[in-house]
């Protein structure tokens, strides 16, 4: 391989690879939000809200 396209290889190869992990980043952040979303819109999540953290809240007395 000739040096200059060695170089740039060098380079070049660790920003593309970086890129790819960014792009795999974005693409399981958007999958979590959505699935939130999703989540955010079922009833049993949303009464569970009202009890503490731990327990189910279905007649929890605090």
């Amino acid at each position: 391989m000739d040096p200059v396209a060695a170089a740039i290889s060098a380079v070049i190869d660790p920003l593309i690879e970086n890129e790819k992990v960014i792009a795999a980043g974005y693409a399981e952040r958007s999958r979590l939000l959505t699935e939130l979303d999703r989540l955010g819109h079922q009833r049993r999540i949303i009464e569970g809200l009202g009890g503490d953290p731990v327990e189910s809240g279905r007649n929890d007395p605090d």
